[in-house]
């Protein structure tokens, strides 16, 4: 076996500056605890190294330790870049040596697929091997080679920091990208059963709660946090006169933001408790308003609306008559991002 470094890329602080997935419980513990647990098993005997970054020193230390047989240790480095966090991680290894790398929250990671990637890499000299994209990410890794992660964060060195800073947070799709100058392979997992993929999924729900931002955000990196990135890339597109309907909008967060520019704002979710708090949080906003409302049955009038934003919502609901609300919803020509 080539010389390999586990990493298990984690924080207790989200980039939107609320509580990171990963720290949520799950039967009683972390889920942060079941992801080192789960690599214990595939990669037995071998160190686990949690990677995180230096704003949080210290907060993780109570997860080191042995977890069957395979010591866990914690590092705290580079702020602003994972990628960066990876190659001081990995700075003892040689460059034909390999990374293999998972996120805090992927308790239940594809361990014979993780392993058969693994063997992949080493075997055909691959700079990246990544599940296929529509792969569901709370089974997933990733590998890499270690000299080809040097060679990306170099490179991203000499580029401007707004292009280069998403690469910092996911480094395989500036591999993927570049395939001239990289090996890169996606692999296909044989499908999972109904029953695990069901018991799975039912687990990943307490730990996949509602998302906050909430706390100093001062460390966030925006392109990490996609419920906060999602915003500002909808904002250019609204103009002061517009009244918008932030559908499924969660804590309101991305409403207040929306508030900002907009001339009016109602942000709606399925959920009382939240759309309550939401309510609370952003009261002193005479522009922004909230209700509780159904995706599939918006409680408003016919055209009423210039713009609708709604994020993360279509995937779980019925897609036509989800469209067919904001259709309605919305004045002729009106703007849908999503």
């Amino acid at each position: 076996m080539k010389p390999t470094v586990i990493l298990v890329q984690a924080s207790s602080t989200s980039w939107g500056g609320g509580v990171n997935l990963c720290m949520n419980t799950l039967e009683g513990s972390p889920a942060l605890s079941h992801t080192l647990a789960r690599m214990a098993e595939i990669f037995s005997g071998q160190k686990i190294t949690i990677l995180a970054p230096e704003f949080d020193k210290g907060n993780l230390d109570h997860f080191m330790g042995i977890i069957d047989r395979s010591p866990v240790t914690v590092t705290y480095s580079h702020d602003a870049s994972p990628l960066a966090r990876m190659v001081s991680a990995v700075s003892c290894l040689p460059e034909e040596g390999l990374v293999v790398r998972v996120d805090g929250m992927n308790f239940c990671v594809d361990g014979p697929s993780l392993l058969l990637m693994h063997e992949l890499a080493a075997g055909e000299c691959l700079d990246l091997v990544k599940f296929q994209d529509d792969w569901p990410s709370i089974f997933t890794g990733d590998i890499y080679r270690v000299g080809a992660l040097r060679q990306v964060l170099q490179e991203l060195a000499a580029t401007e920091e707004n292009q280069s800073r998403p690469y910092q947070i996911h480094p395989k799709y500036y591999m993927l990208a570049n395939g001239a100058r990289y090996k890169c392979s996606r692999y296909q997992p044989i499908p999972y059963d109904e029953r695990s993929l069901r018991l799975n999924r039912d687990k990943a729900k307490s730990v996949f709660e509602e998302r906050e931002q909430a706390g100093d955000q001062s460390n966030a990196i925006p392109a990490g946090d996609t419920l906060a990135f999602h915003y500002k890339l909808a904002l250019p597109y609204i103009k002061p006169s517009c009244r918008v309907l932030d559908i499924a909008c969660g804590y309101g967060f991305g409403s207040a933001v929306l508030a900002a520019k907009a001339g009016e704002v109602v942000g709606a979710d399925l959920h009382t408790a939240t759309i309550d708090l939401a309510k609370t949080r952003y009261s002193s906003i005479s522009n922004l308003g909230f209700v509780t409302a159904n995706c599939l049955e918006i409680p408003f009038a016919d055209s009423s609306f210039d713009a609708i934003v709604s994020f993360e919502t279509i995937e779980h609901v019925d897609a036509l008559k989800f469209l067919a609300e904001v259709h309605r919803v919305l004045v002729p020509n009106g703007l849908f991002i999503m």
